[in-house]
């Protein structure tokens, strides 16, 4: 209250001594109303009208001692936004001339620059002159696809010659443009070698069985390089049909490609393809494979870890040079992953195994 009293004084001070009239005003006042005029010695307040408005906040109250809106030294300004404005500086009307910038206080206003009329109109034409292209083609093609669904509704629901024709005439229409389009496309692709995924996947005849070839030979090449690496668990039972058909060629498809097979009966029940079965005590359960379907194939692969427990790169070389990289296994006992059921050629085998262990998503298909 005492500071508030002396901001009060301090300001009445300085405008008698800046406006003779003011202060005649004010002597007059205060003889008219019997109030006694100050005659104390000067104030040690603000002396400058900026000195006193910093000395208030926004709402026009005092600041907290120690407090200032602007000046150096003093923190920046925190705007609407919540972002920090360098102290001093005025920002909150938009103004960016000189008078603006300058710290006028609370009290003082100044009007936001009026953008030019001419500029805004001709920024808006621009930017409406760069979609108008677009907007037009979608545009067109809304409305053709809107009349064309009219024209088969009304074709169906009153089949007349006249309805036929014009339903049929949007329908050459479209063929013309998925032609069109289509043909445009492949020139594009024929012109731009990085737009050809036939050159990734090929799908002319000569070259499709030269990718073929490639293909298999680095598959072969994969299996013998890593077959210590893995091996596959055969889940059969005795009194199971498909079993006795998977069964011989799964032991071929090991002899093929060095891979070790491990039967499992889940029944205890023998097979003559693998007289050293074993018994599922247990096994499956460990690998949560509860009552699996038979037969099944499940790929068992080795740790790829270092001494040090970090992972070590395994890798085989294939055709050409090729490095194809086996899927790390970072557990110590070893990884499981299901490969899948039923009567599989080996072929069929070797494709599962091959993209499972030795090739990225998406890279190989």
């Amino acid at each position: 209250m005492v500071r508030k009293a002396t901001l009060l004084v301090s300001i009445l001070a300085l405008c008698s001594a800046t406006d003779p009239a003011f202060a005649v005003a004010q002597d007059a006042q205060a003889s008219d109303t019997g109030l006694p005029q100050y005659e104390g010695p000067a104030q040690s307040g603000p002396q400058s009208i900026p000195e006193i408005a910093n000395l208030l906040n926004s709402n026009g109250d005092l600041k907290p001692d120690g407090a200032s809106l602007s000046g150096p030294g003093q923190p920046a300004i925190q705007s609407v936004d919540g972002s920090a404005e360098p102290a001093g500086q005025r920002t909150e009307n938009g103004g960016h001339s000189d008078y603006c910038d300058r710290s006028l206080g609370t009290w003082f206003y100044c009007a936001d620059p009026q953008p030019d009329p001419q500029q805004l109109q001709a920024n808006k034409a621009g930017g409406a002159a760069a979609q108008s292209q677009d907007e037009k083609d979608l545009a067109a093609a809304k409305l053709f696809r809107d009349n064309m669904e009219k024209a088969r509704q009304i074709a169906v629901w009153n089949p007349s010659e006249q309805n036929l024709r014009r339903y049929y005439a949007y329908q050459q229409a479209t063929m013309d443009k998925s032609g069109t389009f289509a043909d445009a496309i492949r020139r594009i692709v024929w012109s731009d070698p990085s737009l050809d995924y036939t050159l990734q996947r090929p799908v002319g005849e000569q070259a499709k069985t030269d990718w073929l070839n490639t293909r298999m030979t680095d598959r072969d090449l994969f299996f013998r390089g890593a077959h210590d690496q893995i091996g596959i668990y055969y889940i059969y039972r005795g009194d199971c049909a498909p079993c006795r058909s998977a069964s011989p060629i799964i032991a071929a498809f090991g002899r093929r490609y060095g891979v070790t097979v491990q039967a499992i009966s889940t029944d205890g029940k023998p097979n003559p393809e693998f007289p050293d079965f074993k018994v599922d005590h247990g096994q499956l359960a460990a690998m949560n494979l509860n009552n699996p379907v038979t037969p099944s194939y499940v790929i068992y692969q080795s740790p790829t870890l270092n001494r040090d427990g970090s992972e070590a790169d395994v890798s085989v070389t294939v055709t050409d040079g090729k490095k194809l990289k086996l899927r790390p296994c970072l557990n110590s006992t070893g990884c499981v992953t299901y490969l899948g059921a039923g009567v599989l050629t080996q072929d069929e085998l070797a494709d599962r195994l091959f993209v499972t262990l030795a090739t990225e998503t998406g890279k190989d298909f």
